[in-house]
């Protein structure tokens, strides 16, 4: 930049318009040097994390997402992007810990549920994937990827019906989500063996 170098506030939203051009490292660049003109700067840790873990740099994700939460321990989107990151690492205890930190600080977003959910699907902890995509179906019954989610849920638990009926309900909210068609077929066919 040659107006005002150390501006960092001009770096922080030039990066961000190179993050919605799709230009990681020209946003990476942009939100380190606002970080290193501002190292309190919560929202070039943020945006960085997010362009690492776009790039599958986890640790570096994890490591943005932590300097983050200790500038802003109230961001509650913080600590679930730090989960899906941990998630993505297999690091299934801290993930988990993570979403309950942000559902507490915001119980009312559907998708950091949603997330917990399919974090304990992938430890095959069923009950608990059922009830949190519940949650997160009874905060946005809109969303046909939801139903989709617990439909695969009840299917890993044996519980035909209602994975039938969720699958159903995703086709109904969306009828583009082949994944839904093809999975009811399928708990279709294990229903009518188990009779």
């Amino acid at each position: 930049m040659e107006i005002e170098p150390k501006f960092e506030a001009a770096y922080q939203k030039r990066g961000l318009v190179y993050l919605k051009e799709e230009k990681y490292e020209q946003a990476l660049s942009d939100f380190t040097k606002a970080i290193e003109l501002n190292p309190t700067n919560s929202n070039a840790y943020f945006n960085r994390g997010g362009i690492y873990f776009k790039q599958g740099l986890f640790e570096k994700s994890i490591n943005d997402y932590t300097k983050e939460i200790g500038i802003n321990p109230t961001n509650s989107l913080a600590y679930t992007n730090r989960a899906i990151s941990y998630a993505s690492l297999q690091q299934s205890d801290k993930a988990i810990a993570d979403y309950l930190i942000a559902i507490k600080i915001d119980p009312k977003n559907p998708s950091t549920y949603n997330s917990l959910a399919s974090t304990y699907g992938m430890l095959e902890k069923w009950d608990e994937a059922i009830v949190n995509f519940s949650i997160s179906i009874g905060l946005d019954s809109k969303n046909a990827q939801f139903y989709l989610n617990r439909g695969l849920a009840y299917c890993h638990d044996k519980q035909w019906d209602k994975a039938i009926a969720d699958f159903t309900k995703a086709i109904e909210l969306n009828p583009k989500l082949t994944a839904a068609y093809s999975n009811r077929d399928l708990a279709l066919k294990f229903q009518k063996n188990q009779r």
